[in-house]
């Protein structure tokens, strides 16, 4: 550090410096490797969406069944009046 001219540091990995040095390096992606990249996303994305429906549908299920029960025991158990 003695050596290094005043004010200098050490390179800042957030400043963004490598990025545009890679920028001369970019090559364009074929639009098959992008739909490759698409059906894989989905693929994952459909199958979060399914585990998280077989999770989710059983405990919707028994609720509404509750909810079901409850009403018709509140329905029958309520009395229709005197003399009937």
């Amino acid at each position: 550090m003695a050596n290094e001219p005043e004010g200098a540091s050490a390179p800042d990995p957030e400043a963004g410096e490598p990025v545009e040095i890679l920028r001369e390096f970019r090559e364009d992606v074929s639009a098959e490797f992008m739909h490759g990249v698409r059906r894989k996303i989905d693929r994952t994305a459909t199958a979060a969406h399914l585990a998280d429906f077989s999770w989710s549908a059983p405990g919707a299920i028994l609720f509404e069944l509750m909810q079901l029960l409850r009403q018709l025991f509140h329905a029958f158990g309520q009395s229709k009046g005197p003399g009937l």
